[in-house]
């Protein structure tokens, strides 16, 4: 996975795949390619994405290449 701390916090609170797609106004296909790290996620989709789902986390921990071990999210004070 590209983005392990995004998909971990999906299965946290039950996103799927499709429900980011619904939001990024992208394919599910697109998302898992996103996901798998086959594409990059545009700066502007991650923020919606961030913004919708995850408002109170930041975009380093969300969008980090590396699983942030211990950690359940790093949200902004």
């Amino acid at each position: 996975m590209a983005y392990p701390n995004l998909v971990a916090e999906m299965a946290r609170i039950g996103i799927t795949e499709k429900d980011l797609a619904a939001v990024a106004e992208k394919s599910p296909d697109t998302i898992r390619n996103w996901l798998r790290g086959k594409t990059e996620i545009p700066f502007g989709k991650a923020l919606v994405i961030r913004d919708r789902y995850f408002p109170q986390t930041t975009l380093e921990y969300l969008y980090s290449p590396n699983a942030v071990p211990g950690m359940t999210s790093m949200r902004e004070a």
